[in-house]
């Protein structure tokens, strides 16, 4: 009952102290039939973190995490930074338009001169207090700045570089995301393949069991047999703790409140060719930086600017109204500005070696790198077809060695070996599998 019932005990995360101390004690008592019902009780009353879970499968994995992830919304950020950049830069060459309006209260002294009349006096000054409205507007509009050009090239071109930008950043997420999933997979099929040795030692050890009862076997041989029990226990259970690490590794990819359970095998890749957006994003980041160089360079250069004034005074006790119109064009030349742009164009110029140097370098990775995964994946496939030519064997020892154990020609811990090497075997084509299909999508998402 004990062999049985043990699988189902270990779904029970938060119960596992209870399965421990019954599965060690079950294989020669009656504890075990206690333990499932102790721990069918706990998983029905107290809820595990697990029931509020989400789930994916490889497809719905990568989509999450490419729509999700903390790193693309800030390069989607970006983007729009980049277009108010654009905005801004466009506005140099718009007219500037400012307008005023003011009033101003004033006080005059007016002198009132009367004719001399006798036993008439005279009135002191009268002081009169005015209002007076005053209203301007200023229009000036660069109708020649050499730089501009450049600068909107340049601007522009960073637009187009941060919406490439996403695109790698997504391709980069979803190469974790990939690369994650498959690590769940191989760290689950090495958590079964596990669990299986433990199913196998426990066959053993109940063979044993029932050889000591006639004689066939001694205690120590039994006792042995249940300290290997323990120990391929402790290394499932070592494999499953680091396979919940992975998978909080995925929380924090998807940026959940809750781990999440990744299911199911890997797909295969799909027959497309390899991206290379962060090539193409070099490229563009060169060529902004090129254009921002040259706009630099342009500062030095005069700008010719337009201008247009209205004024208008309203002032009743001196002239009721007033106003006046000025239209000009005027060459601006700014010869000296301190040594700022003789430092910003050296700082535009190292950028764009930087730029240039970090293009090249990409382009040579790329070919590099497809040469070096062709060679991963035939790498990989002669892994997995000779470790399913290994099953085969393993799995023909394995049935042989039952049957020579069951006529008596065989001993117990022959056949245990035979068992082990076919659990193995079988491991290792999972895990040759998965790492055949994983070198063909690092092809295409490298």
């Amino acid at each position: 009952m004990n062999t049985l019932l043990q699988p189902w005990f270990r779904r029970a995360p938060l119960h596992r102290p209870f399965v421990d101390v019954f599965c060690a004690a079950g294989s020669r008592s009656g504890l075990g039939a206690l333990a499932f019902v102790l721990t069918t009780a706990l998983t029905l009353f107290i809820p595990t973190s697990s029931a509020f879970a989400q789930v994916y499968d490889f497809e719905s994995f990568r989509e999450a995490v490419r729509t999700s992830a903390f790193e693309v919304q800030a390069a989607e950020a970006r983007v729009e930074e980049a277009r108010a950049a654009l905005e801004r830069n466009r506005s140099r060459v718009l007219p500037r338009l400012d307008a005023s309006v003011g009033v101003v209260r004033n006080d005059r002294e007016i002198q009132i001169s009367l004719p001399e009349v006798p036993g008439i006096s005279v009135d002191p000054p009268i002081f009169q207090y005015e209002t007076v409205a005053r209203a301007s507007s200023d229009l000036r509009a660069a109708l020649l700045e050499p730089s501009w050009f450049s600068a909107q090239f340049a601007a522009r071109t960073r637009v187009e570089a941060a919406g490439v930008a996403v695109q790698v950043t997504a391709d980069q997420v979803e190469r974790l995301a990939v690369e994650l999933f498959f690590q769940v997979a191989e760290i689950q099929a090495m958590v079964d393949a596990a669990h299986a040795v433990v199913q196998t030692r426990l066959a053993h050890h109940e063979r044993l069991l029932a050889a000591s009862s006639v004689g066939s076997a001694t205690e120590l041989q039994v006792q042995q047999a249940l300290l290997d029990v323990m120990d391929a226990e402790a290394a499932r259970d070592d494999l499953q703790y680091a396979l919940d690490e992975v998978l909080r590794g995925a929380q924090r990819l998807l940026g959940a409140d809750t781990t999440p359970i990744l299911q199911g095998e890997p797909s295969a890749p799909p027959a497309s060719p390899a991206r290379d957006a962060d090539v193409h994003l070099a490229r563009l980041q060169r060529q902004s930086s090129e254009s921002w160089y040259r706009s630099l360079g342009l500062d030095f250069a005069p700008r010719i600017v337009g201008s247009g004034t209205i004024n208008y005074v309203s002032a009743p006790y001196i002239d009721s109204q007033n106003h006046a119109w000025q239209v000009g064009v005027a060459l601006q030349w700014q010869l000296y500005a301190g040594g700022t742009r003789t430092a910003a164009r050296r700082e535009a110029r190292a950028q764009l070696e930087q730029a240039t140097l970090n293009a090249r370098r990409l382009e040579l990775e790329l070919a590099i790198d497809a040469a070096d995964g062709a060679e991963d994946i035939e790498r990989a496939r002669n892994e997995r077809e000779r470790a399913e030519a290994r099953v085969v064997v393993a799995n023909e020892a394995a049935r042989l060695a039952a049957l020579a154990f069951d006529s008596g020609m065989l001993s117990a811990e022959d056949r245990l070996d035979a068992e082990l090497a076919s659990v193995h075997a079988n491991a290792l084509a999972t895990v040759t599998r998965l790492r055949e299909r994983l070198a063909a999508w690092r092809v295409i998402l490298r």
